[in-house]
């Protein structure tokens, strides 16, 4: 298992592989198989690519008899999460709005703030559940 963040990242550009991963934290653990029927190429080129996530940590995999479900590596997800908000923390500050802005001024500003706000919103319930998943067992 590789923890480098530019290998994570390295892993992640790729829009197959990021889109396995997204499966894999959305449905949970599947085979290569179903992740091949989900993303619609073949069995062959879905273990190349768990190939990568997996030599990134991203994802794992654990035998089942015949069955090799692979999965997200939470605490690797953590990782990368902490290394994303590190580097971006937010960024919302107003300080390069015509750098950044799309060019339908402020209407396309506030759609695309309100969008970052729910998914903020979105990512503070998962945290506080994941908090107290953590205090549960603690206790």
């Amino acid at each position: 298992m590789n923890t480098n963040p530019c290998e994570m990242f390295r892993a992640l550009s790729v829009e197959t592989r990021l889109r396995i991963f997204e499966i894999l934290k959305e449905k949970g653990p599947l085979g290569v198989k179903r992740l091949a029927e989900l993303v619609e190429v073949t069995p062959a080129a879905v273990s190349q690519h768990l190939k990568v996530l997996k030599h990134a940590g991203l994802v794992r995999n654990e035998r089942r008899g015949y069955w090799i479900p692979y999965s997200v590596d939470e605490r690797m997800l953590e990782h990368c999460r902490g290394i994303m908000n590190r580097i971006c923390s937010c960024g919302w500050h107003g300080n390069h709005r015509s750098a950044r802005r799309p060019h339908g001024g402020d209407d396309d500003e506030l759609r695309s703030l309100q969008k970052y706000k729910k998914r903020i919103e979105k990512e503070l319930a998962s945290v506080t559940k994941r908090i107290e998943q953590i205090k549960s067992r603690g206790e």
